[in-house]
């Protein structure tokens, strides 16, 4: 007989690709996990994990045993949440998956007001610019820029995202107030590698055309510093420009929408202090962005 707590440390490091992120998971000590992949490996016959440099990488063998470990881990999960169910106290844990950008600069701000209400809850924040696997329970709930096409989802439109051109107020005084986006260089432009280009399709141009003069950054939060800093001017979502005071640029210019969507499992209805997490989420997201929603 397997032990399903053996099960789940395999699923667990599977997922997160090293022991030590496993251990912070599930708040256990790294030789523990080792200990018990190790006497898990010796009842399959073989090795579930080779390692590389960049981490464990999974064997064919755990591969093989993965698929029937995560409908164990899918089907505790359920149990779990029936318990949850009959629990009424609102007192767990809840995992908040959202972009960089929209973690660091939206979601924290929100959180105090949250937690004051709900001091038993307690909130993991997943800063993600890709879409974690909510089917695999990699996070409760998500905040995404897309409409998810997963089975087994619940998804809410909350808004649009509007973006727009911002630079810092010390950077317009010393070198001037374009008055169209030809007109941008002489500032420096700052450019973002993003995840998802989506809606940013004329500022690519633009970046394109200057050639090797952009400051290039590979994060979001990098992104707004710099501009804060003074280095150039760049595309990002209006609600950051408007918090730090930055002055928009050219304005009157449309940029693309971003849809923004609120995703959960489909089983959050029945688990109180989710549902606590995922009602106010709808509430603040619909007071921050319902004045673009469709």
């Amino acid at each position: 007989m397997y032990s399903w707590d053996d099960i789940r440390l395999f699923v667990a490091v599977a997922h997160s690709g090293s022991l030590s992120a496993a251990a912070r998971q599930l708040n256990m000590q790294n030789a523990t996990i080792s200990r018990r992949i190790a006497a898990l490996e010796e009842q399959c016959g073989g090795p579930l994990f080779l390692r590389h440099r960049t981490g464990l990488v999974i064997t064919e063998l755990g591969d093989r045993i993965m698929a029937r470990a995560e409908e164990m881990a899918a089907a505790a999960q359920g149990i779990d949440n029936e318990i949850a169910a009959r629990d009424k106290t609102l007192s767990g844990l809840v995992r908040v998956s959202a972009t960089e950008g929209m973690a660091g600069y939206w979601l924290l701000p929100r959180l105090s007001k949250f937690k004051e209400a709900n001091p038993s809850i307690s909130v993991e924040v997943d800063f993600q610019n890709t879409s974690v696997d909510l089917i695999r329970r990699a996070a409760d709930i998500a905040i995404r820029l897309k409409r998810p096409d997963e089975e087994g989802l619940i998804a809410r439109l909350v808004g649009r995202l509007e973006m727009g051109l911002f630079a810092s107020a010390d950077l317009v005084r010393r070198r001037g107030l374009p008055t169209s986006v030809n007109e941008l260089e002489p500032l420096g432009l700052v450019d973002y590698t993003w995840a998802d280009p989506t809606g940013t399709e004329g500022w690519r141009d633009i970046i394109i055309r200057s050639g090797n003069n952009a400051t290039r950054v590979n994060s979001a939060l990098g992104q707004v510093e710099a501009v804060r800093s003074g280095l150039g001017v760049s595309l990002i979502p209006r609600y950051v420009g408007q918090r730090f005071n930055l002055i928009p640029i050219v304005p009157d210019f449309s940029w693309r929408t971003r849809e923004i969507w609120l995703v959960a499992h489909n089983d959050l209805k029945s688990v109180p202090w989710i549902r606590r997490v995922y009602d106010f989420l709808v509430d603040e997201l619909d007071a921050s962005f319902r004045s673009t929603r469709v």
